[in-house]
């Protein structure tokens, strides 16, 4: 592929320099759903401008929270894609972007809250989703990105601790997550449950993030946001501050207060995952 290829001449590397923000903007268009692009093919190229030119491809998508939405919302809508949801996490957890770019992202991200969003989409109660933004192959998507990028995010100290902050302050993130779980009790005092996927991915949601709310400090990511590329190449990696501190009160208060209703399902999913 031209624009991605590994041996590209000068001429090429210098025009795709030039017009990495027209590019991007417009691989963008293949999430739109009268698109009949290749998500495989424009994903490569999106990772290989990220890693090249970060700060052109992520100044594109977060200028401010209209071109967020604008970028991110429909690719949101593809997230079952696993090049999909891979670049997506890609693109909101980039450790090499500069200050100023950053800013700007991390802003709309937050003013967008991000991870409730997520969330909601995990548990289906996103009230903006469509019929196909509520299937159970894109609950579970949502379910597992919301779950890697807290993990980037908890070793971001950069602005992770800013991001993570709807964990804790907005209430619906972990009672939706606990719903899922746990399940709604009707008016007539009956609990209706949802989907068993979605039962466990909302369970799986919750032990990671207990999980990972409990040390202070936790591995560095690597300069791509790899966390296991130290293992890789050997080396002990840098212990950092865990961001997912400042909101671990909250998470640990919530959760504690289901604790009786979440032991009795989770030991009802585990059964039900080995009958």
């Amino acid at each position: 592929m031209l624009l991605a290829g590994e041996d590209q001449s000068d001429a090429m590397q210098k025009f795709v320099q030039e017009r990495a923000s027209v590019i991007t903007a417009t691989l963008f268009k293949v999430f739109q759903s009268d698109s009949c692009g290749s998500f495989h093919h424009a994903c490569h190229v999106i990772c290989h401008l990220l890693e090249n030119h970060t700060d052109q491809v992520l100044g594109v998508i977060g200028a401010n929270l209209e071109s967020l939405n604008t970028y991110l919302n429909p690719m949101l809508s593809c997230v079952q894609h696993s090049p999909v949801a891979e670049t997506l996490v890609k693109l909101v957890s980039c450790p090499t972007m500069t200050p100023k770019v950053r800013w700007s992202l991390y802003t709309s991200l937050s003013a967008r809250k991000f991870l409730l969003l997520l969330a909601e989409r995990a548990t289906g109660t996103d009230p903006a989703a469509t019929e196909a933004e509520r299937t159970p192959a894109h609950c579970s998507a949502c379910a597992e990105v919301f779950s890697e990028l807290t993990d980037r995010l908890a070793v971001d100290p950069h602005g992770g601790e800013l991001l993570l902050q709807p964990i804790g302050h907005c209430p619906e993130l972990l009672d939706g997550l606990l719903a899922s779980v746990c399940g709604t009790r009707q008016a007539d005092g009956t609990i209706r449950h949802r989907p068993y996927r979605q039962r466990l991915d909302a369970a799986q949601a919750l032990q990671r993030l207990v999980a990972k709310a409990t040390h202070d400090e936790l591995p560095a990511a690597s300069p791509m946001g790899d966390m296991n590329s130290f293992a890789a190449m050997g080396m002990a990696p840098e212990m950092v501050k865990n961001q997912l501190m400042c909101v671990a009160e909250q998470i640990h208060m919530r959760l504690g207060a289901s604790f009786h209703d979440l032991a009795v399902v989770v030991a009802g999913l585990w059964l039900g995952s080995i009958l």
